[in-house]
């Protein structure tokens, strides 16, 4: 933390260093001190978005989703395929009950990263399990074909927790490559 602070004070990349100190700060439990470290680097850097991806998750973690929304928007604002803030922004919405949103918010995900696991799930447990099922076992397919045979097992066992019993997913676990 000591660097952060002689950084901040010969005025060294000013918005990073604000950032990397919120981030000291929140590791040791200083919410409401990272939480303003953030807010002075974005202040300074209002094109900066990591700090605004902290700032929602923050106000997600106390449960205030209006704060966390509006700063999951202006990162997406800045940096639209930002999957972090997609997939972030679809739960913060799933979370205020908001299903149609959450649900548009988890399927741009899928098209920003077609392989990022947590879409799918994250749509799986909205119900929308066809779309998930098929979509995980895809992932795990062309892992398994490109020889990553562990990576398809991780894959086709948290789609087996995700979906207990499901034929499909009981058929590419008996037989991978198929």
């Amino acid at each position: 933390m000591a660097q952060y602070r002689l950084a901040l004070e010969a005025g060294e990349n000013r918005p990073m260093a604000l950032f990397n100190m919120g981030n000291c700060l929140y590791l040791m439990k200083q919410v409401g001190r990272a939480l303003a470290s953030y807010q002075n680097a974005v202040e300074i850097a209002p094109a900066f978005v990591r700090p605004y991806l902290n700032i929602g998750g923050i106000y997600f973690s106390l449960d205030e989703i209006g704060l966390a929304i509006s700063n999951y928007r202006r990162a997406l604002e800045l940096d639209p395929g930002n999957l972090a803030a997609i997939k972030i922004q679809g739960e913060s919405h799933l979370k205020l009950g908001e299903r149609a949103e959450a649900l548009a918010y988890f399927e741009k995900g899928r098209r920003s990263d077609p392989a990022d696991l947590d879409c799918y799930q994250n749509a799986a447990e909205m119900g929308e399990n066809e779309v998930a099922v098929a979509g995980m076992l895809n992932i795990g397919k062309r892992l398994f074909k490109r020889g990553d045979v562990e990576g398809a097992k991780a894959v086709f066992a948290r789609i087996k927790g995700a979906f207990p019993g499901d034929l499909q997913v009981t058929q590419a676990l008996s037989d991978p490559g198929s």
